[in-house]
């Protein structure tokens, strides 16, 4: 028996989102968790939160039933030349463009999920797509279910899909918080205070967002015509928003994040 239920390698933001939601949720407890992460910060963080550090990412494997990987894919290969060859009982990873294929020249484990998660989910209100390894144990996919399902939507896919779906979820927060920061110093332009304009176009951020959830079938273009009147104020915007090429331009900045994506998958 392994010491540790869960050992996280890396723990940035989003580990510690997901650790912290996990531990809310009752799902894991923080004596059963060893962290492992070279920045003396973050390790703090981690003990600050109740749960054990370890020295190495190989003491981590060692010990630890489930190991999550969460380091920057560019740390990505320093880490998988020190966990080859330890026995591992399953792996969870949430590092970008790293394939099954890649992973598995160097893990010794049969069973590994690879989960594509948004920023969001620290505050619970995220998604994750998800991609199992062939072979992969039923109660390794229940314990990855159970770790992240009080963080947000969660859908398992081809793994063809999880560098694509940087584009759905995982890279689109930072387009959402661009298109904020633009409104909101045009506000200011207008003579608007900064404040104001954050809260007001957040809120309608969020207020939009939830009339899409709450009506799932409902046509996107359907919300845009209720609010762009023939003749009215908005379909003069939105008429700029559509001359101008929006749609190109979202279409090409995809583009060019599912093409970083492979690349920092090429091992």
């Amino acid at each position: 028996m392994k010491e540790y239920r869960l050992g996280v390698i890396g723990f940035g933001h989003m580990s510690t989102a997901i650790i912290k939601g996990a531990l809310n949720a009752g799902v894991i407890k923080a004596d059963e968790i060893l962290i492992y992460d070279p920045s003396a910060p973050r390790i703090q963080e981690a003990q600050r939160m109740g749960l054990q550090a370890a020295e190495t990412a190989a003491e981590t494997a060692e010990a630890c039933r489930y190991v999550l990987l969460a380091v920057r894919p560019q740390n990505m290969q320093e880490v998988m030349d020190t966990l080859a060859g330890i026995p591992i009982h399953a792996v969870l990873s949430i590092v970008t463009g790293w394939s099954i294929a890649a992973m598995k020249q160097y893990l010794n484990t049969s069973s590994l999920m690879r989960i594509m998660p948004n920023t969001p989910m620290q505050v619970s209100k995220g998604a994750a797509f998800m991609a199992a390894m062939p072979g992969t144990s039923p109660k390794t996919e229940e314990f990855t279910h159970a770790l992240l399902s009080p963080l947000g939507i969660l859908q398992n896919v081809e793994e063809e899909l999880i560098n694509k779906s940087v584009t759905v979820h995982g890279s689109t927060p930072a387009y959402f918080y661009y298109l904020v920061n633009v409104l909101i110093k045009d506000a200011v332009r207008q003579g608007f205070d900064e404040e104001t304009a954050r809260d007001f176009i957040t809120e309608t951020m969020i207020g939009s967002g939830e009339l899409l959830k709450a009506a799932r079938t409902k046509p996107v273009q359907k919300f845009i015509d209720e609010v762009c009147s023939p003749g009215g104020t908005t379909i003069e915007a939105v008429g700029i928003l559509r001359d101008r090429g929006l749609d190109a331009i979202v279409e090409e900045a995809n583009g060019r994040c599912i093409a970083r994506a492979l690349e920092l998958g090429k091992h």
